[in-house]
């Protein structure tokens, strides 16, 4: 197995994570032949276990594990030589996986597609506000 991934790691501790929808967007103009399937799969188990009556701590347990991770995005790349990767998108990771090698040529692109997911600069100040006007203190 051959895996390609961006993860946050810690994810009890991170303020921060990944938006899947943006992130599937952005995948799609940076590699337009990945082909998206846009169903959540973030809510799968928990659909599954409600559907068959599990036991109440086992659906609590899907549904923490889905508002944690959800949306969960799938994908799919395929190259020249006609090999399926399959990806997924979710909050703390987005990653590819092949059972055979990742060409290098969609491995560089990945990559940088996994660079360019970075989080904006986050502003911080200290003001003083009087009306609508705000002076720094």
């Amino acid at each position: 197995m051959f895996e390609i991934a961006a993860r946050i790691e810690d994810e009890d501790n991170a303020v921060g994570c990944f938006d899947p929808t943006k992130v599937i967007l952005r995948l799609i103009d940076e590699i337009p032949e990945a082909i998206v399937c846009v169903h959540d799969y973030g809510w799968k188990d928990y659909d599954h276990f409600q559907q068959r009556s599990a036991y109440e701590g086992t659906i609590r347990v899907a549904e923490n594990d889905a508002r944690r991770r959800a949306p969960i995005y799938i994908f799919r790349l395929r190259t020249a030589t006609k090999q399926v990767i399959r990806g997924h998108a979710e909050r703390y990771i987005v990653s590819i996986r092949s059972d055979e090698e990742i060409s290098n040529d969609l491995k560089q692109r990945f990559i940088l597609f996994l660079n360019s997911l970075t989080t904006n600069q986050i502003e911080i100040k200290s003001v003083r506000i009087e009306n609508n006007d705000e002076f720094l203190v």
